[in-house]
């Protein structure tokens, strides 16, 4: 079932880089699309000077992204009552029901799904099923 996407606001969160002129762009062919700054919810603070890696051998920009999408978002989406998050390298095709109607009716706070098999041994440690 394909959910009506004029019915849901559709947020890009961005780092500062993308031109007003091209959120306006992008808006006209996607009106319900909305840009968010993340550094003005404290998100992608800029690192120190030649900062490229961390200790684990990650960048500081993916721990910056990982930092917003666990904690920060929230902040930024307090005004909707359900969020849904999808990667770019994400493709979601069908819906048995509206997800967020089904969370309203079961009166759901959270939910998630996942059809990978997690590999990530940080993830496997702090966030066990």
């Amino acid at each position: 079932r394909a959910l009506p996407s004029a019915t849901f606001d559709q947020i890009g969160f961005h780092e500062g880089n993308v031109p007003l002129a091209a959120q306006q762009a992008v808006s006209m062919q996607v009106p319900a699309l909305r840009f968010f700054d993340a550094r003005d919810f404290g998100g992608f603070v800029a690192p120190p000077p030649n900062t490229t890696l961390s200790a684990d051998g990650y960048s500081i920009g993916y721990h910056h992204m990982c930092r917003f999408m666990s904690l920060l978002w929230f902040k930024a989406l307090a005004r909707y009552e359900f969020a849904m998050r999808v990667d770019e390298d994400v493709c979601l095709q069908h819906f048995e029901a509206d997800p967020f109607e089904h969370m309203r009716a079961s009166a759901l706070i959270y939910g998630y799904g996942l059809r990978t098999r997690e590999l990530h041994e940080g993830t496997l440690q702090t966030m066990p099923p």
